[in-house]
C-alpha cells in the first residue's frame, strides 16, 4: 500500500487536504505562474523544483525501503542542496538546516519517500504552511510514481498553446535578478543555464516535447481521478478569480484573494520588478514573437493535441518546403540538446521512452 504523505483531518464529511500538492506540466507553460499563485494561499508552500522523481529517487534501490547509511547521506545531500533558481546556487546549507533535516526525516518516517516528504515538510512549516508542494515540470512523466509514493497526492498539470510555449522557450532569459547586485559565480551560473538553455532549443524538437507533455496530460485528464486537475495557462491568464476558485475548491482550501496578488513568475520577456498581475498579453505574444511559416509549421506538427485542448490552429496554409528543412534539422536538434542536458536527464530510459509514448 502506498504511504500516506500527510494527515487528512476529518471534521464531519469535510476532509482537509494537508498535501502534497505537485505542479507538472509541459516547459513554459506556467508552472512558476501557477506556484506564485498558489504560495500565496496562506495554507500552501509549493517549494523549488527538486527533480525527485526524474533524477534522484530511480537511482535509489528502493524509495519505499530504509536506505542504508551511504544512500542516506546522498538524500540528504541531494536535499540539502535544493536551494536555488534557474541555475543559480544561492548558498549552502547550514549545519543548523542540516540537522533540522535530519531530525524532521526522524519524524516523518524512515523511507526515502519520507525523506523527500520531510524536506517538502520543513519548508512549508518554515514559510508557517500546513500544505507542501513541489513544481517540477518533468515531472509531469512521472504522475504514477508520484501518485503511488504519495496516495494524497493533487497534481495539477499545466498547459499552454504551443505556439506560447515555443517562442517562450526559444526567447528565455533569467530575468528574476538584478544582476548587478549578484557576484561574478551567481552571473556566471546564470549565464550557463541560459546558454544550456539556448543549446536545448530547436523548433521541431520543441514542438514534439510539447507534443509528446500535451498527449500525456490529456491521458492523465481522461482518467477522471479527482487528485488530477489540467490547468490551461490561457484560463489562468484570462479568467484568474473564476481559475483560482476553482483551484482552491479542487484543493479543498477556502479562495483568498492574496492568491490573486501575484508578480511577473519567470517571464521570458520583463524582468520581474516591472510586471504584476496577470498580463493577458502574454496569451499571444507569440503572434509577435514567430514568424508566420514557423507558427503554421508548430499548429501542423501538434495539431491533434491542440485540438482537444482547444487551441485553434491546424497549420493550413503551411509552406512544405519550410516544413521539409525544419524536419530535416531534427537530428542535429536532438544531439545538440542531449548533449547540453545529459546531466539533468535522470534515467535515460525512462526518459526517452515516456517522451517517444507521447508522441504515438
Amino acid at each position: 500500500m502506498p504511504r500516506e504523505s500527510g494527515s487528512s483531518l476529518l471534521f464531519g464529511w469535510l476532509v482537509v487536504v494537508t498535501g502534497p500538492i505537485f505542479i507538472v506540466g509541459a516547459s513554459r507553460s506556467g508552472t512558476e505562474l501557477a506556484r506564485s499563485v498558489l504560495i500565496r494561499h496562506p495554507d500552501i508552500h509549493i517549494g523549488v523544483e527538486t527533480h525527485w522523481f526524474d533524477d534522484l529517487r530511480p537511482r535509489l534501490r528502493d524509495p519505499r525501503a530504509v536506505p542504508d547509511a551511504a544512500e542516506t547521506e546522498r538524500i540528504l545531500a541531494y536535499l540539502l542542496a535544493l536551494r536555488h533558481g534557474y541555475g543559480m546556487r544561492v548558498g549552502d546549507a547550514t549545519p543548523e538546516e542540516a540537522a533540522a533535516l535530519r531530525a524532521r526525516w526522524q519524524v516523518k518516517g524512515p523511507t526515502a519517500d519520507d525523506g523527500f516528504a520531510a524536506h517538502g515538510l520543513l519548508q512549508a512549516e518554515r514559510a508557517g504552511k500546513r500544505i507542501w508542494g513541489e513544481k517540477t515540470p518533468r515531472h509531469l512523466f512521472r504522475v504514477d510514481d508520484m501518485l503511488s509514493a504519495f496516495s494524497d497526492a493533487r497534481v495539477l498539470v499545466c498547459m499552454r498553446d504551443p505556439r506560447g510555449v515555443v517562442a517562450s522557450y526559444r526567447d528565455w532569459r533569467n530575468n528574476w535578478f538584478d544582476r548587478d547586485e549578484l557576484s561574478a559565480d551567481q552571473r556566471a551560473a546564470i549565464v550557463a543555464e541560459e546558454r544550456r538553455t539556448s543549446r536545448s532549443f530547436g523548433l521541431t524538437l520543441a514542438t514534439l516535447i510539447w507534443r509528446s507533455a500535451a498527449a500525456t496530460a490529456l491521458k492523465l485528464a481522461a482518467r477522471g481521478d479527482h487528485r488530477i486537475c489540467l490547468l490551461r495557462f490561457e484560463d489562468l491568464i484570462a479568467e484568474p478569480e473564476r481559475t483560482c476558485r476553482s483551484l482552491a475548491d479542487w484543493l479543498d482550501v477556502a479562495f483568498d484573494p492574496a492568491m490573486l496578488e501575484v508578480p511577473m513568475a519567470n517571464s521570458s520577456y520583463r524582468a520581474a520588478a516591472a510586471s504584476h498581475g496577470f498580463d493577458v498579453g502574454a496569451i499571444t505574444s507569440w503572434r509577435q514573437r514567430l514568424t508566420g511559416d514557423e507558427a503554421r509549421y508548430i499548429a501542423w506538427l501538434a495539431r491533434r493535441p491542440m485540438a482537444r485542448l482547444g487551441y485553434d490552429g491546424d497549420g493550413e496554409g503551411a509552406d512544405w518546403r519550410f516544413n521539409l528543412r525544419a524536419l530535416a534539422g531534427l537530428p542535429a536538434e536532438v544531439f545538440r540538446a542531449f548533449a547540453a542536458n545529459r546531466a539533468r536527464i535522470g534515467n535515460v530510459r525512462h526518459f526517452l521512452a515516456s517522451r517517444i509514448a507521447g508522441l504515438r
